[in-house]
Order: C-alpha cells, then sequence, then structure tokens
C-alpha cells in the first residue's frame, strides 16, 4: 500500500510537470519515435519494435511498447511511416497510433526532411482503484476514472547526410484536455506541446573505430528544458557500445549489435540518479530493427 501511495504521486508530479510523451533511451536508433521527419532518411523499408522497463523495483513501474514502418518512394523524393506506443503508467494509460508523410528535398551535400504527422490518442487512468480512504473520508478527486481518445497533429524538420544530422520536431501541436471536467475538486490537466531538437555526427578514428556522440534537448509548457548527451564507439562497424547523461534524471549505458546490413539489436540500461534512485534498481530498453531491400550500411 505504501509503494501504490508513493508512486501514485510520483507518477501524478511526473504526469503534471514532466514529460508525458514515453522516454526512450535509444531514440538515436529509433528517431521517429520523436521526428516525423525522420521518415525514409535511412532509404527503402524499415521496421522497429522497442520495449522499454523504467524505475524497476518500483510497484506498477512504466512500461513501453513501441513500432513504427517507414518506407520511402517516388525516386527517394517521399515517404511515409506509422508509428504506434502503448504506455503502462501506474494508474495511466496512453496509446498512440500516428501517420507521418515526409518530403525529401536532396541539396549539395545534405538532404532536408519535412514532415507532417496526424494521430489518434487514448489515455486512461483508473483512479477510483486507489484506496484513498482517510479516517472516514473519501477524496472525491478519486471518485470517477478518467477516458479520453483525442486526435493531434505535429511537424518535424531533419536534415542529414552519411556523416551529420540535425533535427527539430513537435509531435504534439493541439493542447488536449487530460482532466476530469465533472469534478470540481480535481484541478486542471492537460497534455503540453513538446519540443525536440536532436543533432550527432560519426567521426571515423581508424580504419577500426568509429565514434557516434549526440545531443538531444526536449521541453513542454512549465517544465525546464532537459539535455541529454552520449557517444557510442563502434568497432568494425559491427559492434557498438556506449554511454550517456540525461541531466537530473540518469547515466545510460547502451550495446549494438549490427547483425548484417538489414538486421541491428540494440540494448540500454538506465541508472537513476534522481531522488528515485533509493526505490529503483534502473530501467532496461531493447530493440530491434529490421531493414528491408539493399540493406543500410551506415550508423546512423
Amino acid at each position: 500500500m505504501k509503494k501504490l501511495l508513493f508512486f501514485g504521486f510520483a507518477v501524478l508530479s511526473f504526469m503534471a510537470k514532466g514529460q508525458q510523451d514515453p522516454q526512450y533511451t535509444m531514440h538515436i536508433l529509433n528517431p521517429l519515435a520523436i521526428n516525423p521527419a525522420f521518415a525514409g532518411s535511412r532509404g527503402e523499408q524499415e521496421a522497429t519494435l522497442v520495449y522499454r522497463n523504467q524505475w524497476m523495483g518500483l510497484d506498477k513501474s512504466p512500461t513501453t511498447i513501441a513500432g513504427n514502418y517507414q518506407s520511402r518512394y517516388n525516386q527517394g523524393r517521399l515517404a511515409s511511416g506509422i508509428s504506434y506506443f502503448g504506455d503502462k503508467n501506474g494508474l495511466f494509460t496512453h496509446s498512440a497510433l500516428t501517420i507521418s508523410q515526409a518530403y525529401h528535398a536532396k541539396m549539395a551535400s545534405w538532404t532536408l526532411s519535412l514532415a507532417l504527422s496526424a494521430g489518434i490518442e487514448e489515455l486512461s487512468a483508473n483512479l477510483s482503484s486507489v484506496d484513498h480512504t482517510i479516517a472516514g473520508e473519501v477524496d472525491n478527486a478519486f471518485a470517477s476514472d478518467i477516458k479520453r481518445t483525442y486526435f493531434n497533429f505535429g511537424f518535424g524538420g531533419y536534415a542529414y547526410n552519411d556523416r551529420f544530422w540535425i533535427g527539430f520536431s513537435m509531435p504534439h501541436l493541439l493542447k488536449q484536455d487530460w482532466g476530469n471536467q465533472t469534478n470540481g475538486d480535481v484541478q486542471p490537466a492537460y497534455q503540453a506541446a513538446h519540443s525536440y531538437l536532436t543533432a550527432g555526427g560519426i567521426v571515423n578514428v581508424n580504419p577500426f573505430v568509429d565514434v557516434k556522440p549526440y545531443t538531444l534537448i526536449k521541453w513542454a509548457e512549465n517544465v525546464t528544458p532537459q539535455l541529454e548527451m552520449g557517444a557510442t564507439a563502434y568497432y568494425q562497424k559491427r559492434w557498438g557500445i556506449g554511454a550517456g547523461y540525461r541531466v537530473g534524471d540518469a547515466l545510460t549505458l547502451n550495446a549494438e549489435a549490427i547483425v548484417n546490413d538489414h538486421l541491428r539489436i540494440g540494448y540500454a540500461y538506465d541508472r537513476t540518479v534522481s531522488g528515485l534512485s533509493a526505490f529503483t534498481r534502473g530501467g532496461h530498453e531493447v530493440m530491434v530493427r529490421y531493414h528491408f531491400g539493399k540493406g543500410y550500411k551506415g550508423l546512423r
């Protein structure tokens, strides 16, 4: 019971002031999850599947299952993507199905992709399941459950070549009401617009070793921007190992196996450094990516 109450308050605080979208440690290997303009940037067809378990050790810790498929066509000028995620976070369940459409414009040494996205999302909160009675009093904030289904739109830009990339995206442009409108005791709750700025590159150290540094800045309304940075070193363009730091949140370790030009497998571990570190063993994330057609020979 104490764990449930603690986690309930932690989740409510997280939903009110923190990141509302699922968090991915291996976003650098799966950028379509945060930027619709990434669709088709590796050419041809590609599918990705991700499983994440965050804050292990906490009762009802967040788990996420996500997947996407993308394809490029019309002589490389157009690309489409479809993405799904299902996120369970304590009392809350959040899922979304999103379609992205991108246009790729080739320039002298870069390609610029601009994209729009549209999706349907569902949020539910099983508030009535909480044992919140204190001294015979009932908190009306937990008297009824919440369930919302709504549409949203987003956009993104992504400039890239074989060695460098930079992108900006806002997956949710519309401010959605997540609260219980029929209960006057409940404070308003909204889905805020989230923004992501990403950049990175691939540096060839010698014939055997390449290093891929990256940075991510994300922010939302009334939330302090969060910086994340890291790097992965690759041996013979097949085996990768790296580390990163999500400021104020976690240290991360990751490993990759590029099995061939089609199949890529990744694993990441988060070691929480925030105040939750006393209650959790960290988090795990697994990714499988498959490239169809001729395969992809790069490290992006």
